[in-house]
């Protein structure tokens, strides 16, 4: 099989587009490893980490507010 042929065929089995790739992998992680980590998809930032990083549902699980005490 030649190497043009080998990248489409695991794109097609990993999936068509990063985003797809990704949550593959994410469940794929879940299944095997009965991973506890939390996948959230913001939409519209593209490959941009400040608008990730910076988005409305991302913030409480990179500073999640501390219970008093609990330090």
């Amino acid at each position: 099989m030649t190497k043009l042929l080998r990248c489409l065929r695991d794109e097609l089995v990993q999936g068509p587009t990063r985003l797809a790739r990704a949550l593959a992998y994410d469940k794929y992680l879940k299944d095997k490893y009965a991973g506890r980590q939390r996948t959230i998809v913001v939409a519209l930032c593209g490959h941009n980490a400040r608008c990730m990083f910076t988005a409305e549902p991302v913030l409480p699980i990179i500073f999640p507010k501390l219970e008093p005490g609990s330090r």
